[in-house]
């Protein structure tokens, strides 16, 4: 069946050889209500980044770029350090693991078609609609992935890279 987990592991499927994302936690793990949560994403090539968080709670954000902060171009062996300090994110729990993907695009991306939602700051993925996509769509690409904007709307090839990793809340 449908699982959001799967769906964001499922983004790595496609990537591009050589392309190498390393995405890491500041701390692993953190405690609730007092610490934050930290990370650096770090690319061999320029590109723009896009930071997909599922929540220890169960919800499925896109957590960057976002409503406070555009910038995500990444360039080339310059690590990037989010949450920026306008966005800074405690750890509010529930207690369990967040799981992270850090993509690193050639191209900006287009989330419509994946039914993202941005009600907050941060864009929002239901998983009934994901649920839906996926099932309509078994031997595509993950919805999640969204779709490259080619320049002059020439279509263009995917390239991406994929990094993760997951930050435990106690």
């Amino acid at each position: 069946g449908f699982s959001a987990s799967g769906s964001l592991q499922g983004l790595g499927a496609g990537a591009a050889a050589g392309f190498e994302v390393v995405a890491r936690a500041g701390k692993p793990e953190v405690r609730i209500g007092k610490d934050r949560l930290e990370f650096q994403v770090q690319s061999n090539r320029d590109g723009f980044l896009y930071v997909y968080l599922l929540s220890s709670g169960g919800d499925l954000f896109l957590l960057f770029p976002n409503a406070l902060d555009k910038r995500n171009r990444i360039n080339a062996g310059t690590p990037v350090s989010l949450p920026r300090p306008a966005w800074a994110m405690d750890a509010g729990g529930p207690a369990g693991f967040n799981e992270f993907v850090a993509l690193v695009s050639q191209h900006e991306r287009d989330f419509r078609a994946a039914g993202m939602q941005q009600d907050g700051v941060f864009g929002q993925f239901s998983p009934a609609i994901l649920a839906a996509l996926e099932a309509a769509n078994t031997a595509g690409p993950s919805p999640l992935r969204g779709t490259p904007v080619c320049p002059g709307q020439a279509p263009c090839d995917d390239v991406f890279g994929v990094g993760s990793f997951k930050i435990t809340e106690k």
